[in-house]
């Protein structure tokens, strides 16, 4: 894929910045003490490209308040009075970084506003707050990035009747096991919108939104690299006339979201902000969401240790955790090809006792010879070793605990503890220190070469800076994020996978510390295909985890419904058989098969650095129950195989169709297409898999089925007949 990125200050009609990155400009301009936003395009040309009087720019001052960032410190918004200071541009070794400096003489503060330009659709946005002051600044409200996204001209004319000029697409649950539930909503007539997490909202919704004008096609695609809370804001403003023509102004904010004050920033101290991720694309939703992997691949998620999307085999506390079933389950792992045996929650506690417990006092004599003896099983078998933990809560002898470091854990707003007792107060870098302590000791002993972080608890606490409380969040992932930066330079060759009662923490601010992340707890048919549905349009598949056989996913759902959906993120397995039980031939059929598809034909273009795309052909459904028929594609970029599942989930009847593939198949090669339900192949022209489709029928609820195709060296499609 080519990278394309560029930056310049532009003075003859004003001061503006203009930003471009892959076929995106976006500008920015300082007057009158107001630095505002000046428009997008998408189209690749620059903005000067056709210059006639002046450069045709939306009316970025129609709206009333419209700046490319909204701060307000000690009660003040800081709308205006600032003046341009400084412009640099940096080349990293992905793009550019471009800082305008400015500087606010009345508030005494100064502002880096950092741009980072990758190459990709999309640009990443991230603020520095300097405290210019000896006194300390609070902060009530901060948006990262803000003002007039789009002038829409005389789109009344444009639009079907009924239609809205906008939807807005995002998760629509916020609550566990809700995850990836996405969902359009319309933006009517004149007014604001609203969506948050992680503050007013639980902490499952992951922050990302995608906005669509039905009258250009232009979709704004963003997600938020921050584990607090959040909240994108959306202002529709149509300006009509008295003759019945109206020009429509679409406005944003995306940023912190808590009790007042958010943050604050000590005397001639710094504030870095989190970073945002915005794009504008043209196409569908899926055009939108695979430039955002792009961005996420080459930006966001950074591998240290050796990264090849691997099969995973787990072993957590709602198994056989003792030792016969560690040995059954490394023999499964060995037996299906997997690459890493995890031990999961459980492992930290004396053998028959609650594994429903959670927390870190940890009591390592559950089995004889101790860890170590399993990890030599692991490596007999030619197996890596894996760890959970979760260090962030404590649970099991909290009052001693405590005791042992007063102030540790976080007091909610409240006053009054939670029932689970915690989470750490990482927001104090002594227990910040306290908690790098913990991960290390287990990972410097075990010395595992995969890591699941765990996070299972939500409180909304405070610290308290000059007699004021702050809203901890800020403080709490600056200092929690520095804990997981020191363990990746300390363990470059151990993976980091990220977890939180599954899809508690998947945002890009976790992704920029982890190679790989849980996207929920949630395994159930049919709303564990939503799930993996929704969660692949924030995050590139192969970051995506999906498991089979655990978390009471077995009772619903046909095998091939459950086992096909691990084609469609990373797959991690639990046995399926109890201990001294024999394996279901029937069963182990069709694991095998897929997980030959995985280990033959993915995983390798995933080890090439071939990128693939996905493509939700049923991007929407209900909140809870799922229902219909959901289809899902996963393609290579260079064109080498595509995987197509078809998932009828609850009240769908049967389905019969020709299903197209919207991926980069070749139209000019041959492919063998293997229907993973039977194992039965056959030749088709690339032409056709792309134009004419697959004829598929399933039939009844919750069964499934799933096309692998496969490039040919055999390119020879005059001896190839449809469906051969």
């Amino acid at each position: 894929m080519n990278f394309f990125s560029d930056a310049y200050v532009d003075r003859r009609n004003g001061t503006f910045f203009t930003y471009r990155s892959g076929r995106v400009s976006y500008e920015e301009c300082i007057s009158g003490g107001i630095y505002y936003p000046a428009g997008w395009l998408a189209s690749s040309y620059a903005p000067q490209t056709i210059i006639y009087g002046q450069v045709p720019r939306p009316d970025f001052r129609k709206p009333v308040r419209n700046s490319a960032f909204r701060i307000v410190v000690d009660g003040a918004e800081l709308y205006t009075g600032w003046e341009f200071a400084d412009y640099v541009k940096d080349e990293t070794g992905n793009g550019l970084r471009v800082t305008v400096v400015l500087e606010n003489g009345d508030a005494g503060m100064e502002l880096r506003v950092v741009t980072l330009l990758d190459g990709t659709d999309i640009i990443t946005r991230y603020l520095e707050i300097r405290n210019l002051r000896a006194d300390r600044r609070f902060i009530s409200e901060l948006k990262i990035m803000s003002g007039l996204l789009q002038q829409t001209e005389r789109p009344a004319g444009q639009l079907g009747r009924g239609e809205n000029i906008y939807r807005l697409g995002y998760m629509e649950g916020t609550n566990w096991g809700l995850e990836g539930a996405f969902s359009w909503h319309e933006i009517q007539g004149d007014g604001g919108y609203t969506v948050s997490g992680r503050f007013d909202r639980d902490r499952f919704r992951h922050p990302v939104f995608l906005l669509q004008n039905r009258v250009n096609g232009l979709n704004f695609i963003c997600q938020l690299g921050y584990s607090g809370g959040w909240k994108a804001e959306f202002d529709l403003m149509r300006d009509a006339t008295a003759w019945g023509e109206f020009d429509s102004y679409m406005s944003f904010g995306i940023g912190i979201d808590g009790f007042a004050p958010v943050a604050d920033v000590g005397g001639f101290e710094t504030l870095t902000t989190p970073e945002v991720h915005i794009g504008a694309v043209y196409g569908d939703h899926d055009d939108a969401f695979n430039a955002m992997h792009d961005h996420v691949r080459r930006s966001v998620v950074r591998h240290t240790a050796e990264w090849t999307a691997p099969l995973e085999m787990g072993l957590g506390g709602e198994m056989d955790m003792e030792m016969p079933g560690v040995v059954n389950s490394i023999e499964f792992a060995a037996k299906y090809g997997a690459e890493y045996f995890i031990i999961d929650h459980g492992w930290q506690f004396q053998p028959g006792s609650d594994t429903s417990k959670h927390g870190w006092i940890p009591n390592t004599s559950r089995y004889e010879g101790g860890l170590e003896r399993v990890i030599e099983m692991c490596r007999e078998k030619g197996i890596r070793f894996g760890i959970w933990m979760e260090p962030e809560r404590v649970f099991d002898e909290f009052e001693k605990f405590t005791d042992e470091h007063p102030g540790s854990c976080v007091t909610p707003y409240s006053g009054d503890y939670s029932p689970d007792r915690g989470p750490l107060a990482v927001f104090r870098p002594e227990v910040a220190g306290l908690l790098y302590e913990m991960i290390d000791e287990v990972i410097g002993r075990y010395r595992p070469d995969l890591f699941r972080l765990d996070h299972n608890m939500f409180a909304r606490g405070f610290t308290t800076k000059d007699g004021v409380r702050v809203y901890g969040d800020m403080d709490y992932f600056r200092e929690f994020y520095a804990v997981m930066d020191r363990l990746r330079e300390k363990y470059p060759g151990c993976i980091i996978e990220n977890c939180a009662s599954g899809g508690g923490r998947t945002d890009l601010g976790m992704m920029a510390r982890s190679d790989h992340t849980w996207v929920t707890d949630w395994q159930r048919a049919p709303r564990s295909f939503m799930i993996t549905n929704g969660m692949t349009m924030c995050l590139p598949p192969e970051f995506v985890d999906r498991i089979i056989t655990a978390q009471i996913g077995h009772p619903y759902g046909s095998f091939e419904f459950q086992s096909f959906q691990l084609l469609f993120g990373r797959p991690t397995l639990n046995a399926s058989t109890a201990n001294g039980t024999v394996e279901n031939p029937l069963q182990e059929e069709i694991l095998m098969r897929v997980i030959n598809a995985y280990k033959n034909v993915v995983q390798p273009c995933v080890a090439r650095g071939v990128w693939t795309d996905m493509f939700h052909h049923t991007p929407e459904f209900g909140l809870i129950d799922p229902v219909g028929t959901g289809i899902i594609e996963r393609t290579a970029r260079d064109g080498s195989f595509g995987v197509l599942g078809i998932f009828n989930l609850s009240s769908s009847g049967d389905y019969c169709g020709d299903i197209c593939f919207r991926g980069k198949i070749d139209p000019g090669a041959v492919y063998t297409v293997t229907a993973l339900s039977d194992g039965r192949s056959f030749r088709l022209a690339g032409a056709d898999l792309r134009y004419r489709g697959i004829n598929a029928s399933v039939r009844g609820a919750m069964k499934a089925e799933c096309f692998l195709a496969v490039r040919t060296s055999d390119n020879n499609q005059r001896e190839v007949k449809r469906n051969e």
